[in-house]
């Protein structure tokens, strides 16, 4: 999946709620890796229905904005 497609896959659902914190992690893990240029794994885990995919979207979503 792209970027593009997860984005827009974010945007067609309703508002993204919760997980502040968890995206403040995630954001700033991205901002790390644009002002050093050198990547970085994440790993995102968590029970089933949680949230995880959406909160990834989400970032991706935000990323290409």
């Amino acid at each position: 999946m792209s970027l593009r497609v997860g984005a827009r896959a974010a945007l067609e659902r309703g508002p993204f709620v919760g997980c502040q914190n968890e995206m403040r992690q995630l954001a700033g893990a991205l901002d790390a890796v644009l002002e050093t240029r050198a990547g970085q794994a994440v790993c995102v885990r968590g029970e089933p229905g949680i949230g995880k995919t959406r909160l990834v979207e989400e970032l991706r979503a935000n990323a290409m904005t």
